[in-house]
């Protein structure tokens, strides 16, 4: 972003840097995520079941834990 009357400060431009390579780096996460699930759409299915899987066992063990 330039500034009007004067140079921009160089830990101005060192933030701006790393802000636009942190988005970039978010944006070819998304877009590799989003070619993985349009080449192996089950793949989401998978997850889920291992997220309620996971919620299940947390359930039956912490409720088996509080009958001690």
């Amino acid at each position: 972003m330039p500034r009007v009357g004067g140079e921009e400060h160089p830990a101005i431009k060192l933030t701006t840097r790393i802000a636009n390579t942190l988005n970039e780096t978010y944006l070819n996460l998304e877009i590799m995520i989003a070619n993985l699930l349009d080449e192996y759409p089950m793949l989401l299915f998978v997850f889920e079941g291992a997220v309620a899987l996971g919620l299940l066992l947390f359930i039956v063990l912490w409720t088996g834990k509080g009958k001690k």
